[in-house]
């Protein structure tokens, strides 16, 4: 049985592309409460280290919290093996050996084909080994172009 939809209400702008100005004030007024709820959730008192409280708190026990998920569902390792990898590269990008800036952390390298774990590298390095398309070939004509 087809759904009636009635102009003005969410359901007709958003799935029927209806674009007369009741709907319209629906979608703006149904955004504007959405806003104000997301709002209220990033400043309501959550404890810290849960997802909740960390989408917006930059403390460090909410910082690491949020590492250790991506760590482990992106690139299968502990926070613990980040830092042990950080240690053996002496706090420092595997490339340019410069240490992070302003308490970032270093990105975690990996090969996308094997998912296996490279080494830790600055955001530069990391996007600059992204745009060569982690091509070795790509890489040694960069070097050739640089040396001239």
């Amino acid at each position: 049985m087809p759904t009636t939809l009635v102009h003005g209400t969410l359901n007709s702008y958003q799935h029927h592309k209806c674009r007369c100005d009741l709907c319209k004030r629906a979608s703006a007024n149904a955004a504007d409460k959405y806003r104000k709820r997301r709002k209220e959730l990033n400043t309501a008192v959550v404890s810290h280290g849960t997802t909740g409280y960390s989408q917006g708190c930059k403390c460090e026990i909410c910082r690491t919290s949020n590492a250790a998920r991506k760590y482990v569902k992106r690139y299968g390792i502990t926070i613990d093996e980040y830092d042990t990898l950080l240690r053996s590269q002496n706090g420092v990008c595997a490339i340019c050996s410069r240490e992070p800036v302003d308490g970032q952390r270093l990105a975690v390298d990996h090969d996308h084909k094997t998912g296996k774990v490279r080494g830790l590298l600055c955001f530069k390095c990391n996007t600059g080994l992204g745009h060569l398309g982690d091509s070795l070939d790509t890489l040694k004509r960069a070097v050739d172009y640089l040396s001239g």
